[in-house]
């Protein structure tokens, strides 16, 4: 937190520059979780040309997340884009805590969720908007999601020309994307 103090001892006040060491040290806070933290400064004057100024931190509780909310999504459910996430809501039991770590979201919306469909072949997928909605009154958040799932991508064969060194079926047993079985109905299509 003092890191965040930029004011210089033995510099005449700047309200302007307190408020926005508030802001800061507020900032902080919020980025650990903390969102509904409170941040006052207190002023003592010593004698006529010097006062103490004083950052009182009331850090409050943490913030938990109360739900998940995710549109946009059709091939996939909500389920399991919440599976797939780190950031869980919290539930009934103590170690459901569902705590707000704005690190894990990050985590969850840039490489988590884009993976999830991406396995699936949606590489295409992003996410929109990303909104943590906090109710203050109940210190509790909720995350909501807008996602674009794009088309849906299937590899359509694999063959091997030119191979010298391995066969076609060394090379096969290497390849990912291994063919599915076709349905009575795809084969028709």
């Amino acid at each position: 937190v003092r890191d965040q103090v930029d004011l210089l001892i033995g510099r005449p006040i700047d309200p302007a520059q307190v408020t926005r060491t508030i802001v800061k040290i507020d900032s902080l806070y919020a980025s650990k979780g903390f969102a509904f933290a409170q941040v006052k400064a207190d002023t003592t004057f010593v004698d006529s040309t010097s006062a103490r100024l004083l950052f009182q931190v009331d850090e409050g509780r943490r913030t938990a997340v109360s739900g998940i909310k995710v549109e946009g999504n059709k091939a996939l459910g909500a389920k399991t884009i919440i599976g797939a996430m780190d950031t869980k809501p919290e539930g009934f039991f103590f170690w459901h805590n569902g705590e707000l770590d704005k690190a894990k979201l990050a985590g969850d919306i840039t490489e988590r969720i884009p993976g999830l469909y991406g396995d699936r072949g949606f590489i295409d997928m992003q996410v929109l908007r990303d909104t943590t909605i906090l109710d203050r009154s109940v210190g509790k958040a909720l995350v909501d999601l807008d996602v674009k799932e794009g088309p849906q991508y299937h590899v359509g064969g694999f063959s091997v020309e030119g191979s010298r060194q391995f066969s076609s079926q060394d090379i096969q047993k290497l390849y990912p994307f291994q063919p599915q079985p076709r349905t009575l109905l795809q084969a028709v299509k």
